[in-house]
């Protein structure tokens, strides 16, 4: 061949010839028209010299829309001045997408240089294809000026591409991925095995406790043996001397009580938690005092009594606890509430008169069993509420009386002394709250 042809070919041959896409199927023409937009672009955007179809179709009106299917359209535009390649498309509707396949052609060559098929592509991939198919027109295209010579004929390379990366493959599934796994029901065992989620959003999804360190923050109301009452009388001589002292001193019944506190907790498997809750119970405190005056036996000649308006005060409350699950899965979890019940609590420092001094009552603690039910909603998310009913008997709340009557006023009493109220050595509660879950 001719040297000087060969370097004048070299010199004029940098045009990409992109003529008009074809449809067999019927793709509207201004989709065909943007698809040929987008492999344009790309070109232009790598830097190729693009002659559009626009131009082509001016050039050559008989070809205006069937060179994919025409050979004689791809050789006639390669005899175009500055010609080089020619990418002519072919694209249909498919099962659920675009059909699409595109043959690359070089300058005195029937047979493409590639041929690129790609089935069923979204609307969605079809922008990733063609950024796709104009890098792999590029490459070609710079390729092509070291080829002087027409090389043998060779059956064209089809490569299919995917715009998506290839995803490695998944290991197979086992119970050995979570040592969760090896607790749970076989039922919830197989799902796992069987579903499409990994480990870690399969244990969200299915709700599992396992595993979990839990905080939670408890709301509720108390009744029972909730109000403190502490009642004092005092007798005395004409000459204000003391003779008898007068204590009563009980928790009774009432309510409510406001319970407020919080916990921390762990589940070592689905179905037992163990947590320590902490908090404070405000609880309603009464008082009354008062004081006679006896001038015999039986006859008091004076006597005054103060019931003090109820204050409200703060008891703690720790509770070691331990909840059984009934399910091991789901967003609604019934369970069962165990706890030692403990109960902190002040005393009483009553306001004290010119001739007469009331005793103080110490604080103390409380201890007590519980038992309850309750229902703990779990989301997708970390975060829960829950609602429970914990029942409270309490093992040393018994009240505390007191009557002291000096020996030398024997056959005395105090008479005024107001009713002893009842206890039960029981609480009942109902409480809601929030929980946060950590894997």
């Amino acid at each position: 061949m001719n040297p000087l042809f060969l370097l004048f070919s070299a010199a004029y041959a940098d045009d990409i010839l992109i003529p008009h896409f074809f449809s067999k199927s019927g793709v509207d023409s201004a989709t065909l028209s943007g698809f040929e937009t987008q492999m344009v672009d790309e070109l232009r955007r790598l830097g190729a010299n693009v002659v559009d179809p626009g131009m082509l179709e001016g050039e050559y009106p008989a070809f205006t829309n069937n060179c994919y299917t025409s050979q004689v359209c791809v050789e006639r535009m390669l005899e175009r001045d500055g010609a080089k390649m020619i990418v002519v498309a072919s694209i249909d509707t498919g099962d659920v997408g675009y059909n699409v396949s595109l043959r690359y052609f070089r300058k005195s060559d029937p047979a493409p240089l590639q041929v690129l098929v790609e089935k069923d592509l979204s609307s969605e991939k079809m922008n990733d294809f063609w950024v796709s198919a104009g890098q792999e027109a590029n490459v070609l295209f710079e390729m092509l000026p070291a080829i002087t010579e027409v090389q043998p004929r060779q059956d064209p390379k089809v490569v299919y591409i995917n715009p998506e990366p290839i995803k490695p493959q998944a290991k197979p599934k086992s119970l050995d991925d979570d040592t969760r796994l090896k607790g749970l029901p076989k039922k919830l065992q197989d799902d796992y095995l069987n579903s499409p989620f990994g480990i870690t959003e399969w244990l969200k999804v299915q709700r599992i406790r396992a595993n979990n360190v839990l905080v939670e923050i408890h709301l509720g109301v108390s009744f029972g043996d909730v109000v403190r009452r502490y009642d004092t009388r005092i007798g005395l001589t004409p000459q204000l001397q003391t003779y008898g002292i007068y204590e009563y001193d009980s928790w009774i019944s009432g309510g409510p009580g406001v319970n407020m506190g919080g916990s921390i907790g762990y589940a070592p498997t689905w179905w037992l938690e163990t947590s320590i809750y902490g908090g404070v119970v405000l609880y309603q405190k009464e008082l009354s005092t008062g004081w006679e005056v006896q001038e015999e036996a039986g006859i008091v000649i004076e006597e005054d009594e103060v019931n003090y308006d109820p204050t409200t005060s703060a008891v703690g409350h720790i509770e070691p606890r331990i909840r059984l699950y009934m399910a091991p899965s789901g967003p609604v979890k019934p369970y069962i509430l165990g706890a030692a019940f403990i109960r902190i609590f002040d005393g009483y420092n009553p306001p004290n008169l010119d001739a007469v001094e009331y005793s103080p009552r110490p604080g103390g603690v409380h201890v007590g069993a519980t038992g309850g039910i309750g229902l703990a909603f779990d989301s997708y998310s970390p975060v829960g509420v829950f609602l429970e009913i914990p029942y409270t008997y309490l093992l040393n709340a018994a009240d505390y009386s007191r009557l002291d009557i000096s020996d030398n006023t024997p056959g005395y009493t105090v008479e005024s002394t107001p009713e002893q109220l009842n206890y039960t050595n029981q609480v009942i509660a109902f409480k809601v709250g929030m929980s946060l879950r950590f894997q």
